[in-house]
């Protein structure tokens, strides 16, 4: 009983001493690698030939909330995404602050069900003070996972990657891809996120907070 008590100390002793010094020490060679490395490590070869730009999702150091900013081809942020309670979250843009909402059935989720403003009360809702700015809904409870975003009038498919939490995702308009993301290694929380160049860093921003939610 003794070494089994001490096993497992030793074991949790381990997974603290990764999560504190170990993986945010790869986590920031990931956000602070080459714009080369980073296209190698996402796979998405295709797409840069195509003109799309490499992006991230990258962790801060904060261990109090969750929290991750968004970063251009040149590392420059372009947004931020911090969890507040546990079914909302505030995300910031070029100086504009939104709130993310989760509506449904269930503990947590009543409370935002239907008061937020969305077409429906089991959707995720992202507003500011004056009105909803886009209105997301989750399609399946397995991975592959589809995220319908409606922004601006137009309806977006962001569907994740299967089980391993390396496979890619897909973002795409119509029939038209306009986006991908990876994480590159299933011990670090970047995600490398390639988009189409056009797209405005507001978009940009909520396809990064989609992606967050799986």
């Amino acid at each position: 009983m003794v070494l089994l008590v001490a096993g497992i100390v030793g074991i949790f002793a381990v997974i603290i001493c990764f999560a504190l010094f170990v993986q945010p020490r790869q986590e920031e060679q990931t956000r602070t690698g080459s714009t080369d490395e980073a296209w190698a490590a996402a796979g998405f070869e295709s797409l840069r030939s195509n003109g799309f730009m490499l992006c991230q999702i990258a962790p801060t150091p904060c261990i109090t909330v969750a929290e991750f900013v968004f970063l251009d081809e040149c590392g420059q942020e372009f947004g931020r995404f911090t969890s507040a309670l546990k079914r909302s979250a505030n995300i910031a843009c070029g100086g504009r602050s939104m709130h993310l909402y989760i509506q449904g059935s269930g503990i947590n989720r009543t409370m935002y069900s239907g008061k937020v403003g969305g077409t429906a009360n089991d959707s995720i809702v992202i507003r500011d003070d004056n009105g909803v700015i886009a209105e997301i809904w989750r399609r399946g409870a397995w991975p592959p996972i589809t995220y319908e975003v409606a922004y601006g009038g137009e309806k977006f498919d962001v569907r994740t990657g299967g089980w391993r939490p390396s496979s890619p995702g897909t973002i795409h308009h119509n029939s038209e891809q306009v986006g991908a993301f990876r994480r590159p290694s299933v011990f670090r929380r970047n995600i490398l996120i390639a988009f189409e160049k056009n797209l405005p860093a507001e978009l940009r921003t909520i396809f990064c907070s989609t992606v967050l939610l799986q």
